[in-house]
């Protein structure tokens, strides 16, 4: 079952739709997961959040500039379950105006982001509770919280036009990834470093071979003449070769 999360890869990526995946939960992503409960937590009941968070997270969430949020404690529903089409997604955060649905989602950690305007992910929330509220304009906003406790806020307007279009383009990215087969092209990228396929991907396969034979051959294009034409292709086969040293590194230890 697809996920929203997983719209911004699937948009570059279809195929890792199709391949065997691997969901790891890592240092990051754990303390992505408290700090999304403290802020949940937070909206609904004001500072006695605080006594919910796990002592080894406890300084993290003190650190949270809670001033800097968007909104207010009591004025939005958090953690929201919406449908539609048959697949299903939890918003951070959707709240009312009287003219359009707020839909934001808390980001953390350093991973880039597409702004909120075009965001695969945020943009599914926000057609689902468009739709579930009757109504045909939405804001949405990305709120990245940084590691020193610090709040940036990317903000949209999305009128109708606009949820028509995003609506048309993400149904195309789910039928594309439901129609995906194991066997069809990979698309390699920034994407690659958060996919639960990654361990399964032959392009991950095709370089672990080469790890394992000559290192020199990571890239047959940085072998030989590197150009601006190239560059781009040869920067991703080096980074999906750094996630698979990083990845036998960690097994190794």
């Amino acid at each position: 079952m697809i996920r929203p999360s997983e719209l911004p890869r699937l948009a570059i990526c279809p195929t890792s739709a199709a391949l065997p995946r691997i969901d790891r939960v890592t240092a990051r992503s754990e303390r992505g997961s408290i700090v999304h409960a403290f802020l949940a937590d937070y909206l609904r009941d004001g500072d006695a959040a605080y006594k919910s968070v796990p002592e080894a997270y406890r300084s993290d969430c003190y650190a949270i500039n809670v001033e800097r949020l968007p909104v207010g404690v009591g004025s939005v529903a958090v953690e929201v379950r919406l449908e539609r089409k048959g697949m299903h997604g939890t918003a951070d955060v959707v709240g009312l105006t009287a003219d359009a649905v707020v839909v934001i989602d808390w980001k953390t950690g350093w991973a880039d982001h597409a702004p909120a305007r075009d965001h695969k992910q945020l943009l599914w929330y926000a057609i689902a509770a468009a739709e579930k509220h009757g109504m045909r304009e939405a804001i949405v906003a990305i709120g990245r919280v940084k590691d020193d406790g610090g709040i940036w806020t990317d903000l949209a307007t999305l009128d109708c036009f606009d949820l028509d279009a995003a609506a048309s383009e993400i149904d195309e990215i789910i039928r594309r990834a439901n129609q995906a087969n194991a066997g069809d092209k990979v698309t390699t990228g920034e994407h690659c470093k958060y996919c639960p396929a990654f361990a399964n991907c032959p392009a991950t396969k095709a370089v672990v071979g080469l790890l394992a034979t000559d290192p020199r051959m990571i890239d047959e294009e940085v072998r030989l003449d590197l150009t601006p034409a190239n560059a781009a292709r040869a920067w991703d086969r080096i980074k999906l070769a750094e996630r698979v040293i990083d990845d036998a590194k960690a097994a190794l230890k």
